[in-house]
């Protein structure tokens, strides 16, 4: 389910700006088919390098320990945010950032003048 989050942004020494993100909730199944993906592209590479002299000796077993590893930690990703976007307290250029996981704070540097920008959702603010 996707929804729309108010969200200020901050950059160090300068008051913070309001934007909005787009986050997406993620169903278990939506999970389970990214982390299979995920652990997939592992195992393909442990299979790869069984071919590879001497690297077949180290490189499957570690593939195959990522693969479970980051399983795991995909299949455990509650949300993604599909973008969010403000303009920067430093310059006043619009910051845009891309699709990635969802973990508040979102940590972004302005394009424009380089600075590093923090964006929360506003409700959490509230609540510290």
């Amino acid at each position: 389910m996707e929804q729309k989050i108010a969200v200020t942004i901050s950059a160090q020494g300068r008051e913070s700006t309001v934007g909005e993100a787009l986050t997406y909730e993620l169903r278990d199944e939506e999970k389970s088919a990214r982390a299979r993906k995920v652990a997939g592209i592992f195992i393909a590479i442990a299979v790869g390098s069984l071919f590879i002299p001497i690297v077949h000796f180290v490189a499957p077993w570690l593939s195959l320990i990522v693969a479970a590893i980051s399983y795991g930690k995909v299949r455990n990703q509650t949300a993604l945010l599909r973008g969010a976007s403000g303009p920067c307290p430093a310059c006043g250029e619009a910051i845009a950032v891309p699709e990635q996981t969802l973990e508040w704070p979102v940590e972004w540097n302005c394009v424009a003048c380089r600075k590093r920008t923090q964006f929360v959702p506003v409700r959490s603010q509230e609540s510290t």
